[in-house]
C-alpha cells in the first residue's frame, strides 16, 4: 500500500472533520486493508499518536523532512518481517524553484521475510510540490535520480535483492522525473498490470471525480505484480450532514506482489 494520509487540520470546512477523527479513520482504513507493507506520506507525530494503537501490529520507520515533524515512513507487519537495515537519503530544499523550499527525506528499509528468508528493499517518497504557479520539475527530477541511486546502492550491497518504491511523487507520467525512474530500472506497477486505472488524487470530494495522477508504486524487474487498484472506498459515510467524502485528499494505492 501507498497512502498520503494528509498532514494537517486545514481540511475544507465543509468536510466537517476534526483532525483526530480523520486520523483515526485513516488508521482504521489501513488496518481494514491489512497490507503487509505500507508507504505513507505526510505522516506527523499527531497522526502517529492516533494511529499507533490501531496499527499495533506494525513497526514504523521514518525520519521527518528537515525542519518539520512530517515524514514519509514505511510500516510493516512486525510478525511477518524482521528489519535488516533502515536509512534515509536527503533531497535538498535548495533544488526547489519555489519560494518555499521543500527538503525531502526519503526513507527506506531492508526487510527479511520471517517465513522465507527473502529480503526486500522498500522506500517511501514524497516529491516536491509546485507552489503559486511555480514548478518544481527540476527538484523532482533530481530527487528521483537520488531514489534510483539509493536503490542501486542497496541492491548492490544485498546481492541484487528486489525493491519496491511508493509514494506521492507529485509528477506526471510525461515528466522527466517519471522518466528518470523508468530509465533507472524501475517499473510502474499501474502501467504494468492496470494501465487504465484512475489516479489517487480526489481533492476530498468524490463528486468532483478528479482522481488525478501523482501517486505511484514502482518495482524492480524481479518483482511480479498481480494486481493494482486505487481504493476509492476510503469514504466517511453515515455523516450527520449527509455528505460522503474521502478521509484524505488522496486515496490509497494497493498492489499484490510476488518476489
Amino acid at each position: 500500500m501507498s497512502y498520503n494520509v494528509y498532514y494537517g487540520a486545514d481540511v475544507p470546512t465543509d468536510k466537517g472533520f476534526s483532525i483526530t477523527d480523520r486520523y483515526l479513520k485513516v488508521a482504521q482504513k489501513i488496518a481494514a486493508e491489512a497490507p503487509d507493507i505500507a508507504m505513507l506520506q505526510e505522516s506527523t507525530n499527531a497522526f502517529a499518536a492516533v494511529a499507533a494503537p490501531v496499527l499495533s501490529g506494525y513497526t514504523f520507520f521514518g525520519e521527518p523532512h528537515s525542519g518539520t515533524d512530517e515524514a514519509a515512513p514505511v510500516i510493516w507487519k512486525t510478525d511477518k518481517y524482521t528489519l535488516v537495515e533502515s536509512g534515509t537519503a536527503t533531497a535538498s530544499g535548495d533544488w526547489c524553484a519555489t519560494a518555499k523550499k521543500y527538503p525531502r527525506t526519503i526513507n527506506y528499509v531492508v526487510l527479511q521475510d520471517n517465513a522465507t528468508g527473502r529480503r526486500l528493499i522498500v522506500m517511501s517518497v514524497h516529491g516536491q510540490p509546485d507552489m503559486d504557479g511555480v514548478k518544481n520539475d527540476d527538484a523532482r527530477t533530481k530527487t528521483m535520480a537520488l531514489v534510483v541511486q539509493t536503490v542501486e546502492s542497496l541492491r548492490s550491497k544485498y546481492d541484487g535483492i528486489p525493491a519496491i518504491v511508493g509514494g506521492d511523487f507529485n509528477m506526471a507520467v510525461s515528466s522527466d522525473a517519471y522518466k528518470t525512474l523508468i530509465s533507472g530500472g524501475l517499473k510502474d506497477i499501474r502501467a504494468t498490470v492496470n494501465p487504465n486505472s484512475i489516479g489517487a488524487y480526489s481533492d476530498w470530494d468524490r463528486a468532483e471525480g478528479k482522481f488525478a495522477m501523482g501517486d505511484y508504486l514502482f518495482m524492480t524487474g524481479d518483482v511480479n505484480a498481480l494486481t493494482y487498484r486505487v481504493l476509492t472506498d476510503d469514504l466517511d459515510t453515515g455523516r450527520t450532514d449527509g455528505n460522503t467524502v474521502h478521509i484524505s485528499d488522496q486515496s490509497p494505492l494497493m498492489a499484490q506482489l510476488i518476489y
